[in-house]
This record gives C-alpha cells, structure tokens and sequence, in this order.
C-alpha cells in the first residue's frame, strides 16, 4: 500500500497512519528518538513484527531541533555540515533526506545505491554520512 506522505511536529497528537496500534505521533517520537534526531520517518519494526515499509506510513516526524535550530552548531545539525551555517538550507535537506527514505521505501545503504554515489565520490562504508554530504553539496558530485 502506498500514499502521500505527512510531515508533523514531534508534539503532534495526531495518529500516525495505519498504525496497527494506533500510536500518536508524540507518542513515537518519544519511544523511538535518539540522541539529538531531529527528524525520523516511520518505517520498519516501528512496532511489534513490523515489516521494511515506509510507504505504507508515509509520516516524517520533525523533532524539536528542527523547529527550533537557535544554536545550528550544537545537536543533530552538525552531522548535516550546515550548509555554512544556513539553518534554512540544513533544514531542507533533512527534509530531502527523510522524503528519499519515503520515496525509496529505503535504508540509507540502499538510497546511497539507488543514487550511486559511490560512482560520484562518495564514501560508501559510512551512507548515511556521505548521503547527507551529497544534499549538502547540493546533490553534485563531490569535490564540485
């Protein structure tokens, strides 16, 4: 099953789609965020013999720290290069990132293969580091 997908804030009391039980968004963020996350799309073992399928959820949940980037130096936003300290350019690629998890029903080793960017420069033992790079680099190849 497939669908559009949804951004919320972490506070949202809404529930998420198709969840078998029926968790709220708030309620996700809080179980399932790490560290300093500031975004998360709900995907595979996102509950009990859950399957790889983000598109049946189709939710991007948008943590505090992206909502509320005051200091983009500290926290979650380092691991995005910050774009020279463009929080609004940060900001949207981590939406991109999370949509590339939604849109390729996909982990980071696999969107890292679909983009081949091994073939572009990029650092294949680390995809979720060198994935960001590559939206930091506005999607180029990397050196340019």
């Amino acid at each position: 099953m497939s669908g559009d997908v949804r951004f919320y804030s972490s506070a949202s009391t809404e529930k998420i789609r198709n969840s078998p039980t029926g968790e709220t968004v708030n309620a996700y963020w809080k179980r399932k965020a790490e560290g300093g996350a500031v975004a998360a799309t709900v995907s595979y073992n996102s509950w009990p013999n859950g399957t790889f399928d983000y598109r049946t959820y189709g939710t991007i949940i948008l943590g505090p720290g992206y909502y509320d980037p005051g200091s983009p130096d500290s926290g979650a936003f380092t691991q995005y290069y910050n774009n020279g300290g463009d929080v609004a350019r940060t900001q949207k690629n981590l939406l991109l990132h999370e949509f590339l998890h939604w849109e390729s029903n996909a982990g980071h080793a696999d969107i890292f293969k679909k983009l081949e960017l091994g073939k572009r420069g990029y650092d294949s033992t680390n995809p979720s580091r060198e994935l960001d790079k590559f939206l930091a680099n506005d999607c180029k190849d990397k050196g340019k």
